[in-house]
């Protein structure tokens, strides 16, 4: 990765956004002493080796409705999330922290009937904040990143 960073020749961002217990070696094998080349790390905890940490809030509720929407959208005449304000109220609370399970949430419930919809609330009101659809959508997500494919 290294070279293929410095034949590009341009100034470099990488961007790790919400990086996960257990995941130092990643940043750790990203880590190039290479000039104009940053990397910018987000994640919920400190990782005290790698800098200074500066604090971010979780999302607003209007932030995190916001892109809930983005991702439930439907094609336009057939957005139905106003049908199910209620719900995606509910939703976006139980899940407001986490951008990435918004997504995963919002892509699921597209096009779906209100019952679906409610089951999903009716999940978070017990406390079950994954169903197994999710967690095997996360699974797969972090299988790919924690490959060392990826970063070769």
């Amino acid at each position: 990765m290294e070279i293929l960073l410095r034949c590009i020749g341009e100034p470099i961002l990488l961007v790790l956004d919400d990086v996960w217990p257990g995941s130092q070696y990643i940043i750790e094998k990203l880590k190039l002493p290479l000039p104009d080349y940053k990397m910018l790390v987000t994640l919920r905890f400190a990782f005290q080796r790698f800098g200074n940490p500066y604090p971010l809030e979780s999302l607003t509720t209007e932030y995190a409705t916001t892109l809930f929407h983005h991702f439930v959208s439907q094609p336009a005449g057939n957005d139905n999330t106003i049908e199910h304000k209620d719900l995606v109220e509910k939703i976006v609370k139980g899940y407001a922290g986490f951008p990435l399970v918004l997504k995963l949430v919002g892509r699921s419930l597209s096009g779906q009937p209100p019952v679906i919809w409610q089951d999903r609330v009716m999940d978070l009101s017990k406390g079950n904040f994954f169903d197994a659809e999710l967690l095997d959508k996360l699974e797969q997500l972090l299988d790919v990143l924690g490959t060392e494919d990826i970063i070769k």
